[in-house]
């Protein structure tokens, strides 16, 4: 008479097939949950670099950064790389909410959100860009502005980061 059942030897093969399945699987959700947090740190960072360059970008289309320029002789490297600009930007206030800078003595404002608290960063690096070789840079003064932006996914891990540009003319 032969038993219905599954032996020991079979029980345990079966059981090692599918832990060898399972771990991989396992492994390819663990990656796809880092990355997928790694993809929100980079659209907020995204978010947080198009605020400040559309700002800028409406202010040296209406001529304001150019009408400061005249006025004052600051020019727009003198303004946004002043040290008490790039603290506010680092550190801004301890309320959640979007809160405005004035950049003194020009009267420009920028509103700004305040960063997620695993951003560790917010700088602005302002470059003049040689315009005597370009044909098409030849009229105006023109500027290449970098907004850099630095987080950790948690604490204690490696810093990350992003800069993105803009050109403005002044």
């Amino acid at each position: 008479m032969k038993s219905r059942g599954f032996s020991l030897v079979e029980v345990l093969v079966t059981v090692a097939v599918i832990s060898l399945a399972i771990g991989p699987l396992v492994q390819l959700m663990s990656s796809t949950n880092r990355m997928s947090s790694a993809s929100i740190y980079e659209v907020m960072a995204v978010h947080y670099a198009a605020e400040v360059t559309e700002q800028l970008q409406w202010l040296a289309q209406n001529n304001t950064i150019a009408n400061i320029h005249s006025a004052t002789g600051k020019d727009l490297q003198d303004i946004l790389t002043d040290p008490v600009l790039q603290a506010v930007l680092e550190t801004p206030p301890i309320a959640n909410e979007p809160y405005m800078v004035v950049l003194a003595p020009t009267e420009i404002r920028l509103l700004l959100s305040p960063l997620h608290p695993n951003f560790t960063s917010r700088r602005l690096y302002v470059r003049r860009l040689d315009s005597s070789m370009a044909t098409t840079l030849k009229f105006g003064t023109y500027w290449d502005v970098s907004v850099g932006l630095r987080w950790r996914f948690a604490p204690g891990d490696n810093e990350h980061g992003a800069t993105f540009s803009t050109i403005l003319r002044e």
